[in-house]
């Protein structure tokens, strides 16, 4: 039979795993999407890699592992190992305190005067900046907590293993009150964390969240808002984070969610609920928030399964994010384990124990590795009529090969494919983009053979530019 012309074939626009792979095996890899606008000729979503980092400072001497931080009054306050440090915006590092012991992950809040530190084992510390005075929290009335969170000068914390949560003095994160308590009304759960988003305090329970505000009376001003109740509570004290859009948490049931109003929204799909419930402890899964052109993304990292997915607010879309292992030999989940504006960039630490980095959208290494990009399309399929598939086009930004040699200056995309619905690959065949001012490049493959269904898998490895504004493909009805 006669070949047809070229055909449009949709990418993806999100990473949707299913638990059928020929139904669907998409996936965004270190690739985000971005909607074209309606004049554009090529309709799909464009897909855009992630910035790659660079180095903002490193703490001298200290080769521990990131903890957690805070921005108050233009400083930026971070822990590594035992020690905490304060950072100015021409990156002068003062060490302002050692804690007791090494915390594992903290969580730290500010009332604008003070920054409150939590350690993993819930004992409670303090900084004041007036004073540089460091220490630990020691008020009798300061329970063992689970978080903090920082509400109109108050510090709230919730009791650890009970549904109760204690509130400081207004703006004296160092003084409590017996009086100033109160306990979670809806359910009996457990507190397992506490946040606040616009100016409303949320008690993140075992199976529930309550809504409470400050009535501004009293020793303990909260109160809760009438007749809200989220039936989903929190699977882990730090599977939670508040950005622009609301608060987005893994709920007790395995799926994700966000705040609408005083109710939830699911934003999870099936195939990523599946893949949670999956998850080793998925408990311990890591969730933090950046925008960055436009985009609001909401990570999730599980770091015993070494995986990271994030949600893209700004297209209802997800992708996979990942950084290569020390050793430079496998993937892992994404280095940067939180992101915190700062110094007019997105700074993320995690990456390399005692050492900030920054996003850098013209870069793609992190630490000096480079970083892997990898799209899988949606799943060619003809009501099982065979075809052969004698050309596939992509379209994509060419001719960006660095000037450097080896450094990406004659640079590849690798393409394989599966006719067996994902679960062999083709070997991979390489074709080049274009070295820098080659923009004629024609990125194609050609005589891929015939089968009832096709997957193609796209991989880049060189540290260039990775967009791609559609594809096409050219095929040939029959066969046996």
């Amino acid at each position: 039979m006669a070949a047809l012309g070229l055909e449009p074939l949709y990418l993806t626009n999100t990473s949707y795993p299913s638990r059928s792979r020929i139904a669907s095996s998409q996936m965004l890899y270190n690739m985000y999407s971005e909607n074209t606008i309606q004049s554009s000729p090529f309709q799909a979503p464009s897909l855009y890699n992630i910035p790659g980092t660079t180095l903002w400072k490193r703490i001298e001497g200290n080769n521990n592992p990131y903890y957690g931080s805070v921005v108050m009054n233009n400083y930026l306050y971070v822990v590594f190992g035992n020690e905490v440090y304060k950072i100015d915006t021409n990156k002068n590092v003062t060490n302002i305190g050692t804690l007791a012991t090494s915390p594992g992950r903290v969580r730290m809040v500010e009332n604008g005067l003070q920054v409150t530190i939590i350690t993993s084992s819930g004992i409670g510390y303090y900084y004041t900046e007036s004073s540089n005075t460091f220490g630990q929290i020691t008020d009798e009335q300061f329970p063992i907590v689970n978080g903090a969170a920082s509400l109109d000068g108050y510090t709230i914390v919730p009791k650890a293993e009970t549904g109760e949560f204690y509130v400081s003095d207004l703006r004296d994160t160092t003084a409590w009150s017996d009086l100033a308590r109160a306990t979670a009304e809806a359910l009996s759960d457990n507190i397992v964390a506490v946040a606040t988003y616009q100016r409303q305090l949320f008690l993140m329970g075992e199976r529930s969240i309550e809504i409470w505000y400050d009535s501004g009376v009293s020793a303990q001003p909260f109160r809760p808002v009438n007749q809200t109740f989220i039936a989903q509570g929190l699977i882990g004290k730090n599977a939670y984070t508040v950005s622009n859009s609301g608060l987005f948490w893994i709920a007790d049931n395995k799926s994700i969610f966000m705040t609408q109003s005083y109710n939830a929204k699911k934003i999870s799909t099936f195939g990523i609920d599946n893949f949670i419930s999956k998850l080793t402890k998925p408990e311990n899964i890591i969730a933090f928030s950046y925008i960055e052109e436009g985009h609001e993304f909401i990570n999730f990292t599980s770091q015993e399964d070494e995986v990271t997915i994030t949600y893209d607010v700004s297209t209802d879309s997800w992708h996979n994010r990942g950084s290569l292992n020390a050793g430079g030999t496998a993937q892992t989940y994404w280095g940067a384990t939180d992101a915190i504006a700062f110094d007019n960039k997105i700074i993320v630490p995690g990456i390399v124990a005692g050492t900030l980095y920054y996003l850098d959208p013209l870069v793609y290494t992190e630490s000096g590795r480079t970083m892997t990009s990898e799209v899988v399309s949606s799943t060619l399929f003809f009501n099982f009529n065979r075809f052969t598939v004698n050309q596939l086009v992509l379209v994509m930004e060419n001719g960006v090969g660095v000037s450097e040699p080896d450094q990406g200056s004659d640079p590849l995309i690798e393409m394989s494919y599966s006719i067996d619905g994902g679960k062999t690959r083709k070997i991979a065949r390489a074709t080049y983009i274009g070295k820098q001012g080659e923009y004629l490049t024609q990125i194609k493959w050609e005589n891929l053979g015939q089968a009832r269904s096709f997957i193609f898998y796209f991989k880049i490895t060189d540290p260039i530019p990775r967009i791609i504004v559609g594809a096409f493909y050219q095929k040939t009805m029959g066969g046996v």
